[in-house]
């Protein structure tokens, strides 16, 4: 949730350390950066700052009529869930026309993921706030705690979850529930270029008027976030070595961070990839997503993104339900594992570095961080279900 500091010495951002917040100007924060600007004054022997919650300086919105008004919203820096809040804000901006958008955010988020898109139709407000611009909102959206430490059996899909919070889930269609994508012209034609040279040289009667290659292009996302919704390692490996012996006329990319091309490093290795996303903005990557024949992925961004571009993309799950993600997406073909634990609903907290995973694995030192309903996947399931989509 939000908090409203007031420090009473200069202080940089603990999230944007370039930046500086002055002594004696409240500003809204998140609460982990309120606590980490609290350690910071201890460290530095300066007074404790003042902090506050923003019962008082919030106006929370609940689907009220934001025509010629504004909305700020916010969410935390998981980028599925930014994607997510985003889609959500386009829909609000189609049905209350003039209306003005806000999504607040992670400074380092911002510049990843929106910095230099053409299409947002909300503006992006960077982390820390001051109050005085705070209150020039109408309204405040804090979008966090719907499905996060969410363990219910019965809980709804996170877009029935989020426009049901804002009394709007009457008025958004199934379809109409997907992700906003960041776009750009520059970034589709380096993806374009990009799958041309993965590609090789062209050969004859292999792209169209449009330049699209014709041969299947799988676009392969190696982990989610966490070990927990991820493939094991030599598990995908498998996976790829049978996907190119079932599809060899097909160009296979795989999308990942440097970390996990280096935990992935035996995938990586397989004779007939294509190559990596190494190199490639993230948005470059979404923009592979639009061109590609199928995109295989755990319950990570690209699977909503393929959703966004009716893209074929084949997706498994364990430990969170199928239907607690995609439920409206149609171009989703789900492999979903049930084991004696699943779904467990547990979310992972901490860095974004792999290093987290089953939470049995914090309990039972011989415990996989992977989830064994995943580990139990066949790898000739998933190259099947490939096969059928790129036909």
């Amino acid at each position: 949730m939000m908090r409203l500091v007031t420090l009473e010495c200069d202080m940089s951002d603990p999230v944007n350390g370039s930046a500086t917040i002055p002594a004696g100007t409240p500003v809204v924060v998140p609460q982990y950066a309120a606590t980490h600007l609290a350690v910071q004054c201890r460290d530095a022997g300066a007074p404790a700052p003042r902090v506050s919650r923003m019962g008082y300086y919030t106006r929370p919105f609940c689907g009220q009529n934001l025509s010629r008004r504004s909305l700020l919203a916010w969410r935390g820096a998981g980028i599925g869930d930014q994607l997510i809040v985003a889609g959500c804000l386009e829909q609000i901006k189609r049905l209350h026309r003039p209306c003005r958008l806000g999504l607040m955010c992670d400074p380092n988020v911002a510049r990843a993921l929106y910095g230099g898109a053409e299409n947002l139709p909300f503006e992006v407000v960077t982390e820390p706030v001051q109050l005085q611009e705070w209150e020039t909102w109408n309204y405040h959206w804090i979008v966090e705690g719907y499905c996060d430490g969410n363990h219910e059996p019965d809980q709804p899909d996170v877009w029935q979850g989020h426009l049901q919070a804002i009394g709007m889930d009457f008025m958004v269609p199934g379809r109409a529930r997907r992700v906003c994508v960041p776009e750009s012209r520059r970034w589709t034609e380096r993806a374009e270029a990009f799958l041309q040279v993965m590609r090789g040289p062209p050969e004859g009667g292999t792209t169209n008027l449009t330049g699209t290659v014709r041969h299947p292009f799988i676009l392969w996302q190696l982990a989610a976030s966490t070990p927990m919704r991820s493939l094991p390692p030599g598990l995908a490996a498998e996976c790829l070595r049978q996907l190119v012996a079932a599809c060899p006329e097909s160009v296979i990319v795989l999308a990942g961070t440097e970390h996990e091309f280096e935990v992935y490093a035996e995938a990586c290795d397989v004779a007939g990839i294509a190559g990596t996303t190494r190199g490639l903005k993230l948005q470059e990557v979404f923009a592979l997503v639009r061109l590609a024949s199928v995109v295989v992925a755990p319950d990570s961004c690209l699977g909503h993104v393929a959703a966004r571009y009716e893209t074929p993309c084949v997706s498994y799950w364990c430990p969170f339900a199928a239907s607690s993600r995609a439920a409206t997406y149609g171009s989703h073909v789900t492999i979903e594992m049930k084991t004696d634990c699943s779904p467990c609903w547990a979310h992972e907290y901490g860095p974004v570095n792999l290093q987290r995973g089953c939470p049995l694995s914090e309990t039972d030192a011989t415990a996989s961080r992977y989830c064994k309903g995943l580990a139990a996947i066949r790898p000739e399931t998933i190259v099947a279900m490939v096969k059928k989509e790129i036909g």
